[in-house]
């Protein structure tokens, strides 16, 4: 790295559209009624996460849902500290091996809410 030029490996999603249809009961617990083109430059899995963290911090999820993925929360939370972790050591395959794991709880916290 130079001293103005930084190096980084990052983890997005790469399409928010797809995230929408793919854990929509997540993301409107996490941000209400919100459009994916607000997420259009940003980085929609980690205000996801970040933002289910909150409010269960807050205790800003009904009661019936949070029994379902409160713990769910906070391994998701765990696994994106982890994956960032391993990016910024430089180790892109062991965030790859996170992110499938980050990819199949949000799976399953959203199949665990969905129809509520």
């Amino acid at each position: 790295m130079g001293e103005l030029i930084q190096i980084r490996v990052t983890a997005r999603i790469h399409d928010n559209i797809e995230a929408f249809n793919r854990w929509p009961a997540l993301i409107k617990l996490a941000f209400g009624p919100v459009q994916e083109k607000v997420f259009k430059e940003r980085d929609l899995l980690t205000e996801l996460v970040e933002a289910l963290h909150d409010k269960q911090r807050i205790r800003d999820i009904p009661a019936e849902t949070a029994s379902k993925i409160s713990e769910g929360i906070i391994s998701v939370s765990s696994l994106l500290k982890k994956m960032h972790s391993f990016l910024a050591d430089r180790k892109p395959s062991d965030a790859d091996k996170v992110s499938y794991q980050l990819e199949d709880l949000l799976d399953r916290m959203e199949q665990s809410i969905d129809g509520q």
